[in-house]
């Protein structure tokens, strides 16, 4: 990546790959630059076009179709799209006591026709005496919201303390999967196939006068044909106990890996990335390769050793011949999380 882009977007990660590897999109530590990597030119840009070109990009469609966050007239970061230079923003819809502020698109089908993501509503509790924002997740399908918002009501439950939000979805939209709050704000990963949501930890909320374990959980990935969801989950709320799970949404089962703590992605064919909590790099389980991704880099041909830890794979191929996330370099004044894009042809 090149220096000046490098320093628009420091301490930053690649986040979405298109299916076909033609497109990658990311953004910076502080979710306000994103940019684009097209693999025709093998060439970086910023994504521009918003107010104070504030964005952050999260996911792509194979035409090149950016969708994320971005900066509207009005100065808030609002969900959208970005084609051929232009933003344009996804319709958040307001309801019986609250009003949207603001909001998220996080995933996009290979043609870009479905979009996930999330919006934050503004909602008055009178026993708070105040506003507070309540996440909810959303489905837009041609640029249209797939439901109409009921007070403050999903289909199958009540939002809870900050809500319920995504971070990962299958193609056509029927998996969800991220965080779901209770009224104390312990959270719990949860999945939602066809609008029915399942916690899959942290099924009840705490007793904070027995426990003040505040548990603590999210969905990071969910593959594209909506087979498998991963995450991670801790119990006692500060990762010391913190394990990596795969979900099956078809079987129902959960796989859960001590080892690691945390996964970040996954393939149709159960292919999982994720990190090594104890030494900080990156790994990899395939159905012929289990280890570090350094390692497995190696026995596809490529020695990355020079570039940084690799630390975490975000999105990739259906092959893992374009992969996207970051390396760590070490500095003077410490690590920093560079974007960092794996091609292997």
């Amino acid at each position: 990546m090149p220096e000046d882009l490098l320093n628009e977007i420091f301490d930053g990660q690649i986040s979405g790959v298109s299916s076909n590897g033609a497109y990658a999109v990311g953004h910076n530590s502080d979710y306000d630059k994103g940019f684009i990597w097209t693999k025709a030119t093998g060439q970086y840009a910023l994504i521009t076009g918003s107010t104070d070109d504030d964005c952050a990009a999260y996911a792509v469609s194979d035409d090149g179709t950016v969708v994320g966050t971005f900066k509207d007239s009005n100065k808030k970061m609002v969900p959208g799209y970005w084609k051929n230079g232009t933003w344009t923003a996804l319709p958040m819809l307001d309801g019986v006591g609250f009003y949207v502020d603001n909001g998220a698109a996080v995933t996009v089908s290979p043609d870009g026709g479905t979009i996930t993501g999330y919006i934050n509503m503004m909602s008055y509790r009178d026993e708070l005496q105040k506003e507070v924002e309540v996440s909810r997740p959303v489905v837009w399908v041609n640029g249209v919201i797939q439901d109409n918002l009921s007070g403050d009501a999903l289909p199958d439950a009540n939002l809870q303390q900050s809500g319920y939000w995504v971070w990962g979805a299958s193609d056509d939209g029927s998996v969800i999967g991220g965080v779901a709050d209770f009224t104390t704000g312990t959270r719990s990963p949860a999945v939602w196939v066809n609008g029915t949501m399942t916690r899959l930890y942290g099924k009840e909320d705490i007793d904070p006068t027995v426990s003040q374990d505040f548990f603590d959980g999210m969905v990071s990935g969910v593959s594209r044909n909506g087979r498998y969801a991963v995450g991670y989950f801790s119990q006692a709320g500060d990762y010391s106990d913190a394990f990596s799970f795969v979900y099956d949404t078809q079987s129902g089962t959960l796989e859960e890996i001590t080892e690691w703590g945390a996964l970040s992605a996954v393939l149709d064919d159960g292919t999982i990335f994720g990190m090594d909590m104890q030494f900080g790099n990156g790994v990899i389980r395939t159905a012929d390769f289990e280890g570090m991704l350094k390692d497995y880099l190696v026995e596809r041909g490529l020695d990355v050793s020079a570039e940084g830890i690799p630390a975490l794979i975000s999105a990739s191929t259906a092959d893992c011949s374009v992969m996207g996330g970051y390396f760590i370099e070490v500095y003077d004044f410490g690590p920093v999380s560079t974007p960092t894009l794996v091609v292997i042809e």
